[in-house]
């Protein structure tokens, strides 16, 4: 693995006296891959540097990175996000077998969306880490402010990702389906795959994660509260029933309220009462490490390489 540091670059565009148009000029002079991991934290995906809505929106995205600019500012000079960076591509290495060299990190600030992403360009694996959302607790930053300690969970999360579809030989989808897209399209052609092999996807990395980091606990890897967990424990299955009734997991480009509904973070539903309408948001990260990715076996490359198979939902 291969550590890409553009974390000076960073504190060169929020220092600047217009942060959003240093960004968006130092983005457009950049190697395709950067653009791949900004790619993923555009809403709404495929928006790219010169389309109308880009200026909004990255004029959003510092005008509230601006009220942390001072201890991100002190987070990227220090530098201590390195040690455990390092540690986790280590690990990463050692669970599976030997060095990783189709798969790159890249660590940066990113536009408050994510704290981490991934990718896939060109035959490699990329695995984005975004350090606005790694402030220590405390800092109220609005974003997650899990502190440098929770590195490892998210970059190892991201990491299996990128390993799954750049791996030889992998069972991933990814590398057929986005061979041909440009690095600004990844995301919109990753939301083309059916709802079943995201889902194994997600739990695989899940998994990965728990795997890197052995004592983190079920609500870490997950990023949810215990309450939301315990739910998904008591009502994952009826829910997974729920919509193997409703929905097609094998069915290519799904209806993006699919996608919604089950894999992206919502913030409105953090909160009880939940029902089978109403889940936590991205219970489909609990419902592909418990139900999808629970007949992979092997060693981890194995397991991250499973071709999907629409047995593994149980239905």
């Amino acid at each position: 693995m291969q550590l890409f540091d553009l974390t000076q670059d960073a504190v060169s565009w929020l220092s600047a006296e217009r942060p959003a148009k240093a960004f968006t000029e130092w983005l457009v002079r950049s190697p395709a891959w950067v653009g791949l991991g900004f790619s993923g934290l555009a809403a709404p995906r495929g928006v790219r540097p010169g389309d109308d809505y880009w200026d909004e929106f990255t004029e959003d995205s510092f005008s509230a990175l601006s009220q942390v600019r001072g201890p991100l500012l002190a987070l990227l000079q220090k530098g201590l996000w390195r040690q455990p960076a390092k540690w986790t591509m280590e690990r990463t290495e050692q669970l599976l077998g030997g060095p990783v060299d189709y798969v790159d990190i890249v660590v940066s600030v990113g536009l408050g969306r994510r704290n981490a992403s991934m990718g896939f360009w060109r035959g490699k694996g990329y695995a984005f880490l975004w350090l606005e959302y790694f402030l220590e607790p405390g800092t109220d930053s609005a974003y997650l402010d899990s502190g440098l300690a929770s590195i490892p969970i998210w970059l190892g999360h991201e990491s299996a990702h990128a390993v799954r579809y750049a791996a030889q030989g992998t069972g991933s989808l990814v590398p057929k389906t986005c061979a041909e897209c440009d690095p600004w399209s990844f995301l919109e052609m990753l939301d083309r795959l059916p709802l079943g092999e995201r889902f194994l996807d997600e739990g695989l990395a899940t998994g990965f994660a728990r795997a890197v980091v052995p004592d983190a606990t079920h609500e870490e890897v997950l990023g949810m509260s215990r309450a939301e967990t315990q739910w998904l424990e008591e009502s994952g299955q009826r829910l997974l029933r729920d919509r193997l009734k409703r929905w097609d997991f094998a069915l290519w480009k799904p209806p993006l309220e699919w996608i919604k509904d089950s894999l992206w973070y919502d913030p409105e539903r953090t909160k009880p009462p939940w029902t089978l309408e109403r889940p936590p948001g991205r219970w489909g990260y609990f419902v592909g490490q418990r139900f999808f990715a629970r007949n992979c076996k092997g060693d981890w490359l194995q397991r991250l390489t499973q071709p999907f198979d629409f047995r593994m939902t149980g239905g």
